[in-house]
């Protein structure tokens, strides 16, 4: 069984997954798949942004993570990757 984090609102209802409120902050680690909505770009673009460097990642057991402040970074800057020239 799952369950789904919910926001609570102020009158005490819910109003959401706590993942699809825009208006909370960024949790300090993503998934790939969260970090490439964030970014609106393909899962393959956010692997190819951590392999360039652009991106900060972390390995826990068998998943990878997306440091948030990396990503926060793109936004703000912009990644300066190289095409793979192959």
């Amino acid at each position: 069984m799952t369950s789904t984090l919910l926001h609570t609102s102020p009158r005490g209802g819910t109003q959401g997954p706590v993942d699809q409120r825009p208006d909370l902050p960024l949790p300090r680690l993503m998934t790939v798949q969260r970090a490439a909505r964030e970014l609106s770009v393909s899962r393959m673009t956010i692997y190819e942004l951590m392999k360039c460097g652009a991106l900060k990642s972390v390995k826990i057991g068998a998943s990878r993570r997306i440091v948030s402040a990396s990503v926060e970074k793109v936004v703000n800057r912009g990644a300066a990757c190289k095409p793979d020239t192959a």
